[in-house]
């Protein structure tokens, strides 16, 4: 765990270090996890400067409820039916002949 905190930049480790070694407790790290580390590792140095946009701050601090299960089929349901017409409107449109190139 310490090897994996030595990635992130001295100031993130003097804020965050303390919460992210309780987090990530004394189980041992599986693959996905240690790219996890890796990867925010990668994004405090990198991005140390830049300031999250107030739209995603304001929608972190307010409580969301978790999402449900139909909330999941109401997405899906979405994205099928999106593709669905997308993809008769492409098929109308070569009909159309609007995708033949000369």
């Amino acid at each position: 765990m310490t090897w994996y905190l030595k990635l992130y930049p001295r100031e993130w480790r003097e804020r965050y270090g303390d919460e992210l070694v309780e987090l990530v407790g004394d189980r041992p790290l599986t693959i996905g996890g240690a790219v996890d580390l890796i990867a925010g590792a990668i994004d405090a140095r990198f991005m140390k400067e830049k300031k999250m946009p107030s739209v995603l701050r304001t929608a972190c601090l307010t409580r969301n409820e978790p999402q449900t299960v139909a909330d999941g089929f109401r997405g899906a349901g979405v994205m099928i039916g999106g593709t669905l017409i997308f993809l008769a409107l492409g098929m109308i449109a070569k009909r159309a002949g609007w995708l033949e190139t000369a």
